[in-house]
């Protein structure tokens, strides 16, 4: 078993699977590939004992940063585990891959072992340590990624609609993680292909919107 609680079969089908490939609060960062430096990677705890890989990139060209979050454990109730049991409502590429019944790797994980493999990082050989890290105004104790830090590689983002409390709002999501050539672990340069892409969606748009939300209705409302 791994730092990572995966164990070699896992690692090795999810550092597969993550190759990057084009798949189908304040104004956001526009859609785009950028190459950026790894400004703090970092795990903390959720109030429901889950992990969660935090990231921050800073852009080279111009210092503005993109956000990245990732649970890398699940939480109390569900055995701090790095994986989950595949069920039979789960969708069918997931139960051919690794049959019901058996542990898969957290959905994150495509996207964690992908930016290892664009940082040019063994991530079996990346455990972090104890350290301190400042977040807005405080300094926390997190587990630290020290050597991941400085870091190169590209990014490429796709501004995404979300939906929280029947609040409609847009952020910039990270969806690709490439090496600083914009190459993916194949080899292959995905850049162009990733600009085609967001040419015709720059926006990803929530195919079912919330219904605005009612007012309560209030005394001096009633007609009687």
């Amino acid at each position: 078993m791994s730092n990572w609680g995966l164990d070699n079969d896992l690692l090795i089908k999810t550092q597969a699977e993550s190759i990057a490939r084009v798949a189908d609060g304040f104004a956001p960062l526009p859609s785009g590939a950028n190459k950026v430096t790894i400004d703090k990677m970092y795990i903390s705890k959720t109030e429901s004992g889950a992990s969660m890989m935090n990231l921050t990139f800073k852009i080279k060209d111009s210092e503005k940063l993109i956000f990245a979050k990732y649970c890398t454990r699940s939480g109390d109730e569900k055995g701090n585990k790095a994986t989950f049991t595949i069920l039979d409502k789960h969708p069918e590429f997931l139960k051919k891959q690794y049959g019901v019944g058996n542990e898969a790797p957290l959905p994150d994980y495509k996207f964690i072992t992908q930016l290892f493999a664009a940082a040019k990082v063994e991530m079996k050989d990346s455990a972090p340590e104890d350290g301190m890290v400042k977040v807005g105004d405080n300094v926390i104790e997190a587990k630290v990624f020290k050597t991941m830090y400085g870091k190169e590689l590209t990014v490429c983002g796709q501004v995404q609609e979300s939906e929280y409390n029947g609040e409609i709002s847009e952020k910039h999501i990270p969806v690709m993680y490439l090496d600083i050539e914009g190459k993916n672990a194949e080899g292959n340069d995905m850049v162009e292909k990733f600009n085609k892409k967001i040419e015709k969606e720059p926006v990803k748009r929530l195919k079912n919107k919330p219904a605005p939300a009612i007012r309560p209705v209030e005394n001096d409302d009633i007609p009687f």
